[in-house]
């Protein structure tokens, strides 16, 4: 839920710096209730976006779906698009957009990884345990090889 909440108030800040641009949320429900995509859409709402500002993607169930949805629905009348997720995901979405001919610009959030300026490196941030970045970090890994070979 942590995640879900750093990506709807990075995609808000985006929306106020980009002069109010239609927003869309995606995700589905793998229990049949409400979707994430309804979730986000209403927690939105709630913090003062305008329903008519806001378009939701509920079926997809994979970020291949997604980009592919995307495309399909929104391609023609949203080509600018921002791409908000996890900075860790930021990569395979990336990919995986540009594969459905999509050309987004990233807007990662829910950082899992920070620069160290004073040392010019990355460590994990901590607000995961290790055994928790380390599967996060292999389930990118092997989904962007699986994205490149399928």
């Amino acid at each position: 839920m942590a995640g879900s909440l750093a990506r709807l108030n990075e995609g808000i800040r985006v929306y106020y710096v980009l002069g109010r641009p239609t927003m869309i949320f995606s995700g589905y429900s793998s229990k049949k209730g409400v979707t994430q995509a309804m979730i986000t859409k209403d927690s939105a709402i709630c913090l003062g976006i305008p329903e008519n500002k806001i378009s939701i993607l509920e079926d997809p169930t994979t970020t291949e779906e997604e980009a592919l949805a995307y495309k399909k629905y929104f391609g023609q009348k949203h080509p600018n698009l921002i791409l908000v997720t996890s900075d860790i995901h930021m990569p395979r979405a990336m990919y995986l957009f540009r594969k459905a001919g999509l050309n987004p610009v990233a807007a990662p959030s829910d950082h899992i990884l920070r620069k160290d300026h004073t040392l010019n490196s990355f460590w994990w941030s901590s607000h995961k345990n290790n055994f928790d970045k380390f599967s996060a970090a292999l389930h990118e890994y092997i989904g962007l090889i699986w994205a490149k070979i399928s």
